[in-house]
């Protein structure tokens, strides 16, 4: 087993552990209003930084969501290192990923597009 399966495993628990703490210790109203979602979780092969990709379907509140990432992120660190066995939690960088609602907006377009196309040959 090398390094980026430890990697892998371990960014993929530490998404399952902070997607739990929604539900259980995460008090922020802000990390509870709107979809959110955690997409990925990247470690690096040292295993000391975890970047945590975030997607928040009301980008109104995007900012607030941040924010409430930021300074959750000693308790969550904390709460890991309580629910995992490593022998040290990693650093969490959380960043706002907008694949998702990019995918969304094109989604938008092209439905636009065809129901544009539609009607313009339903005129000839």
């Amino acid at each position: 087993m090398g390094r980026g399966y430890r990697s892998k495993r371990l960014g993929e628990l530490i998404r399952q552990e902070i997607s739990s703490m929604f539900y259980q210790g995460l008090k922020d109203p802000r990390l509870h209003s709107g979809i959110i979602s955690l997409l990925e979780v990247q470690v690096d092969s040292e295993l000391n930084r975890a970047n945590i990709y975030v997607s928040i379907l009301d980008k109104d509140k995007a900012d607030e969501v941040m924010k409430a990432f930021a300074s959750a992120n000693g308790y969550i660190r904390r709460e890991l290192a309580k629910r995992l066995s490593v022998r040290q939690v990693p650093e969490l960088v959380f960043h706002h990923d907008t694949t998702i609602e990019e995918g969304l907006r094109l989604r938008r377009i092209i439905d636009d597009l065809n129901t544009k196309d539609e009607q313009d040959d339903s005129a000839t």
